[in-house]
């Protein structure tokens, strides 16, 4: 139901996703909503707060995504900023609270915007350094494992919560998409 203020319906996308939401339906949805809203906004440049927060050891978003799902995140980002705004794209760095899996997650968003290949491996040096300032033991591979599914009727629930929001901004838009 927030599409944007009382004198700008249809100019906000929020999509409320299930605690426990994993990769496969956060990027079902993503799919699902961004490519529209895009078509429709007709942005000059996409502007993302690439945080950390989704990632499935952060403590706070209650989301299940792997170091898998932020990649391709990211590489479908940098494509829809090549389809929409010629390439213009600002990425912020923000938001995350488990030390291991944000500066991972922030590393991964960075290679794919500098178009770099992603190193398998954290550097040892790096991970010797920072491994005694942190209470949490540090990753030696950029990636984790990849997402077990999102739990039981998650993907449903956030299928139906697309599907309103979807329909909500369709007539928001006036049925002009």
């Amino acid at each position: 139901h927030e599409t944007g203020g009382p004198n700008a319906p249809g100019t906000a996308v929020n999509v409320p996703l299930r605690a426990g939401t994993a990769d496969a339906s956060y990027l079902e949805t993503f799919e699902a909503v961004v490519p529209p809203a895009l078509m429709r906004f007709r942005p000059d440049v996409l502007v993302v707060e690439a945080g950390a927060d989704a990632h499935r050891y952060d403590p706070l978003a209650h989301l299940a995504l792997s170091s898998h799902a932020f990649e391709a995140l990211a590489r479908r980002i940098v494509a829809l900023a090549d389809a929409h705004t010629d390439g213009r794209l600002v990425a912020t760095l923000g938001g995350g609270y488990h030390m291991d899996a944000a500066p991972r997650m922030w590393a991964i968003v960075w290679h794919v915007l500098a178009g770099r290949p992603l190193p398998e491996r954290i550097p040892e040096a790096w991970r010797a350094s920072w491994q005694p300032r942190v209470p949490v033991h540090l990753s030696d591979t950029l990636h984790d494992a990849p997402a077990r599914p999102s739990g039981e009727g998650v993907e449903a629930a956030n299928r139906a919560t697309v599907a309103a929001l979807l329909a909500g901004m369709e007539a928001a838009w006036g049925g002009a998409g």
